[in-house]
């Protein structure tokens, strides 16, 4: 997003988009979490209802389109996390894109220390808070 503005005018148009879920008639999700353009959801029906659903949201606006993801043997990425549905339990653990790199900084670079402790301390506690066990 290029101007300072685009994330907010973005943050409200979608807020504003939302609303109009309760105007769905048929079976809505038990969750449902936006972060930026990205949803997560939780439906408990059958796969059709969940097609009508996002059928529904794709239809609110032209210019918007929903993509849908199911899980794949319980697991769901999601942003940068795996979430593994265990039974009753989601399980939550890093995820990494198959286009993902995994390049840094590295320590030799021409670069202030703090720039590369910090980003070390930074990994570890990404990991802590998205990571549903040690």
């Amino acid at each position: 997003m290029g101007s300072h503005l685009a994330p907010i005018l973005a943050h409200l148009y979608m807020s504003e988009l939302e609303e109009n879920i309760n105007n769905f008639i048929g079976k809505k999700p038990s969750i449902f979490s936006r972060y930026v353009d990205a949803i997560f959801m939780i439906f408990h029906g059958a796969q059709r209802e969940i097609e009508l659903f996002v059928k529904f949201m794709n239809n609110l606006e032209p210019s918007i389109k929903f993509t849908l993801e199911m899980q794949k043997d319980n697991k769901l990425p999601f942003l940068d996390v795996m979430i593994e549905r265990n039974n009753m339990e989601l399980i939550t653990y890093m995820y990494r894109k198959p286009t993902d790199t995994g390049l840094y900084l590295r320590w030799t670079s021409n670069q202030p220390r703090n720039y590369k402790t910090n980003l070390i301390k930074c990994l570890c506690t990404r990991a802590k808070r998205k990571c549903s066990s040690d």
